[in-house]
């Protein structure tokens, strides 16, 4: 019988196999608005003191797109919220900006992009590795039979989708070790866009993140913990070298401090931005239309928001309300209720423009720019190199996965090596006397099918029935048709030799070629001043 880890272990890898990948990049021409449905640019407002300001709607919203074996039947709910944002956006009622979390199955990438936003910002890919790891150790040890493989088989699932030019993006996932049980199959990280909002001086910047689950990572108290303290830690680098200090910042997501003090505490103490509930509930002047119980309704939710201050622009909430919560024209369609927060921006008449406005293509996937450049481009490579062939574009992606996860491809041999073991030689026909008899192919020559009575299954097939006398074939031993296909690999191989074989494969899987670092070659010029000279 096949273990449960086994079976487990490919429902996993089947079911997942089924998540789309996010969708592409895409934004307006530099200082656009989407103003073909009902929409336009942000109205500006001019106080008498001279002050302007205007307003934009943030929804983060956690759209529950998970894959089968995780959730079935998600396929309708997720194209409604498609619908329903399209159908807000028709009417120019839609949020500004919204925070997609879960954007994992091909159902929730085809729900996000039905909205119908003309700018798209995704989050890390499935493949793409951390750079501002702390490469701190959990307590405890790893269990596959919780999801931490050691490989990622589902992307950040993280959408900014915006009705404005989104002028830079950077993102980076968690590190391999900054996670805990399940939470592990995807590479949760964060997404940080640059918005350019028609009339404001300063671009916006946009951060968008989920952080590792509670309960439903499965593993215990101390290790889910430790691994959201390690998240928070990454966060606060991650923002540290990508945020512009003198834009302002909203910060927004599933942050999964839902009646965790000891995770908010420790959260707050490396990100002391504006916390939106706490502003809202200690102030008149921020209406709010949700219903909060107790003195800190802020551990009531997963979805929170966080603000951050600007040099030149100010930046405030004015009012909170809830989104597809199950009130009437706003329908329930996932487990999260959406948070929808309208912020004031607001700047001095005579502050200078600032911020280029330069429209940016497709950020890539791989390499890791300096601190506080966006993600740009990968250059097209330049020479004489021909189109990629069919063979490059096949095989090239395939030795990509198994250089990037090495624990992927070590799973690939045992998997490979263990199939003789756990797969039966098959079933072959064997005729004799005139009756054909389906026998077990062992590998080395059919045997008797068993039956409940211990008999061999016989069907008599017409004019198949040899000449008794021709005795020829008899005490001849009928070979097992099927027997070379399995050991093809292993045929005339000297066992040492092939142990090594397998060893060299698994090693080359596992070798990481050490870059070498070009230094500057000392004393290339002398020295621009002498040792003093003593009189």
């Amino acid at each position: 019988m096949i273990p449960g880890r086994i079976l487990l272990g490919v429902a996993l890898t089947l079911g997942l196999a089924g998540c789309g990948s996010l969708p592409r990049f895409r934004t307006l021409p530099c200082g656009g608005v989407d103003a073909g449905e009902g929409g336009g640019p942000p109205a500006i407002q001019i106080a008498a003191s001279g002050e302007r300001s205007t307003t934009i709607d943030v929804l983060t919203y956690n759209i529950e797109g998970l894959q089968w074996p995780a959730r079935s039947g998600r396929g309708r709910d997720l194209a409604a919220i498609g619908r329903v944002l399209r159908d807000l956006r028709a009417a120019g009622t839609a949020p500004d900006v919204v925070l997609f979390q879960e954007v994992f199955s091909r159902a929730a990438v085809r729900g996000v992009v039905a909205t119908g936003y003309p700018s798209l910002a995704s989050g890390p890919s499935r493949t793409r590795r951390s750079v501002y790891s702390q490469d701190d150790r959990l307590p405890g040890r790893a269990r596959l039979a919780k999801g931490e493989l050691g490989v990622r088989l589902m992307s950040s699932g993280l959408v900014i989708a915006s009705r404005f030019a989104i002028t830079g993006v950077a993102r980076d996932p968690y590190s391999r070790r900054a996670c805990a049980g399940f939470d592990c199959l995807s590479n949760k990280g964060v997404v940080l866009a640059t918005l350019a909002v028609p009339g404001v001086p300063e671009g916006i910047d946009i951060a968008n993140t989920h952080m590792n689950a509670r309960k439903a990572s499965k593993v215990a108290p101390a290790r889910h913990r430790a691994a959201h303290r390690a998240q928070t830690r990454e966060l606060e680098a991650f923002l540290a070298a990508r945020r512009t200090p003198s834009r302002p910042m909203i910060l927004g997501g599933d942050f999964n401090m839902r009646r965790s003090p000891a995770r908010f505490d420790d959260f707050r103490l490396h990100h002391p931005f504006g916390l939106v509930h706490e502003y809202c509930q200690a102030r008149a002047a921020c209406a709010v239309s949700l219903s909060w119980d107790g003195d800190a309704p802020w551990l009531d939710t997963q979805d929170l928001q966080f603000f951050a201050q600007g040099t030149r622009v100010r930046i405030v909430p004015v009012a909170v309300r809830a989104m597809f919560d199950g009130a009437p024209g706003s329908p329930k369609l996932s487990d999260h209720d959406g948070l929808l927060v309208r912020y004031r921006l607001s700047w001095t008449g005579d502050a200078p423009r600032g911020g280029d406005c330069a429209r940016i293509a497709e950020p890539r996937e791989a390499g890791s720019p300096a601190a506080g450049q966006a993600d740009g481009p990968t250059a097209a490579p330049t020479g004489d190199r021909s189109a990629p062939t069919r063979y490059d574009r096949r095989v090239t992606p395939l030795r990509r996965l198994l250089r990037d996860h090495p624990a992927l491809a070590a799973w690939l041999v045992v998997v490979a090596l263990a199939m003789k073991i756990l797969v039966p030689g098959g079933f072959m026909p064997v005729v004799a006397n005139g009756v054909l008899t389906i026998q077990l192919c062992a590998g080395a020559g059919p045997s008797p099918l068993a039956t409940a009575t211990s008999q061999t299954t016989h069907a008599a097939m017409p004019g198949m029935t040899h000449d008794p006398e021709k005795t020829q074939h008899a005490g001849r031993e009928m070979p097992c048709a099927f027997s070379g296909l399995t050991t093809a690999g292993l045929a005339a191989a000297d066992p040492v030799l092939l142990a090594l074989a397998i060893a060299f494969v698994i090693a080359t899987v596992f070798r990481v070629a050490t870059p070498v670092v070009a230094r500057a070659p000392e004393f290339l010029r002398p020295p621009l001043r002498g040792p003093p000279v003593r009189g």
